[in-house]
């Protein structure tokens, strides 16, 4: 009866037959054949123990199948570690710590710390059995105890009393949320987000959890994204209670006539206020000063005006050698204040309607 034989090569015609026949390893059926070691290629030759093949008139079937991992120098992860000798070999981790000593590098351990060499997790939570925490709680799902630093909740879980009682990666946001995840509405869950309160409430915004346009409750600037800023009390606007402070366009986070409605970024237009300078008008507008009353605002706001005079007619600053002002115009300090032609009379005010003490342009001339 005649047996499958065969032998390697590494040259595809090297072998024969009849070389097979005095050089051959005995193959059989269901047979590992194990190549050379050292780098390839290697060509394996198949033939029947009398080195004649097919001459019985019965046919072989052959399968050939190899580990591509135990082939010479292959290094899928390309941290410099052959596959045959990586301990990851589909994660780069060149230093090969494997700190258990489990035979599985620690990048790819699903537990670095205890020795589980087939990684088992029966779960599939991507954390094994061998070092998978079991919690006992001592309360139902929602209740006051059910979360904890030993038994921490996921996210969308509770009742929890701070970030400790959550997972890594969540926190314990308060404010009566728990409704929203089918408890009482005074449990306070673990979220996957940096929020610490519901939308609109007191501690959604923060600096290290900035709030988006629209957003709030906010407590300054720097609780808002870039580009954005904390408009006081416009809760109404979006759908929160009157009191809550919203993330808004920069530009539109004020008033006209408040304090801060002008600024450098946000230049204010003719009439608009209140501006601190004319830096804080629109090109060639000036901050004139408290005639906030005669534009719809408070008397002392200050507004941009399509004039050169910064001040109001009569005011201290209403003349200068940069805005001359005309005859009966003041209040002036000298001669170069006035038009040309025209001299700072000192003290008439009342004979224009102004205080004593404002100092006119008049034309003195014989």
């Amino acid at each position: 009866m005649y047996s499958l034989i065969g032998a390697w090569s590494t040259h595809p015609t090297a072998l024969t037959a009849s070389t097979v026949v005095g050089n051959s390893f005995f193959v059989g059926a269901n047979n590992t054949l194990t190549a050379p070691a050292g780098a390839g290629p290697f060509y394996l030759f198949l033939g029947e123990n009398d080195g004649v093949f097919r001459d019985n008139g019965a046919g072989y079937d052959v399968t050939v199948s190899w580990d591509a991992r135990s082939c010479g120098n292959v290094d899928g992860d390309n941290d410099g570690v052959p596959d045959r000798d990586d301990n990851c070999p589909n994660t780069p981790n060149p230093g090969q710590e494997d700190t258990d000593g489990d035979a599985v590098g620690d990048v790819c351990d699903n537990c670095p710390y205890d020795v589980n060499p087939a990684q088992d997790d029966a779960d599939e939570d991507g954390v094994g059995d061998a070092c998978e925490v079991v919690c006992e709680r001592t309360d139902e799902p929602g209740g006051w105890h059910y979360c904890s630093p030993a038994c921490p909740c996921d996210d969308g879980g509770g009742d929890c009393d701070s970030d400790d009682d959550c997972v890594e990666g969540t926190i314990c946001v308060k404010g009566g949320i728990g409704a929203s995840f089918g408890y009482d509405p005074d449990v306070d869950i673990c979220l996957a987000t940096c929020h610490r309160s519901p939308l609109g409430g007191s501690r959604y915004c923060g600096p290290d959890c900035p709030c988006d346009d629209g957003e709030g409750d906010c407590d300054g600037d720097d609780e808002c994204a870039p580009g954005l800023a904390c408009a006081k009390n416009v809760g109404t606007a979006y759908g929160f209670e009157s009191d809550t402070d919203v993330c808004v366009p920069l530009c539109d986070a004020h008033d006209p006539g408040d304090s801060d409605y002008c600024s450098e970024t946000c230049p204010c237009g003719d009439g608009e206020g209140d501006c601190d300078n004319s830096d804080e008008c629109a090109t060639g507008l000036t901050c004139v000063k408290d005639v906030g009353a005669d534009h719809g605002f408070d008397s002392e706001t200050d507004v941009c005006l399509a004039t050169c005079h910064p001040s109001a007619p009569g005011g201290f600053h209403y003349c200068s050698a940069d805005c001359p002002c005309e005859a009966g115009e003041g209040d002036c300090d000298s001669d170069d204040e006035c038009a040309l032609g025209l001299t700072c009379a000192t003290d008439v005010g009342p004979e224009y309607g102004w205080d004593s003490d404002v100092d006119v342009c008049q034309d003195e001339s014989p």
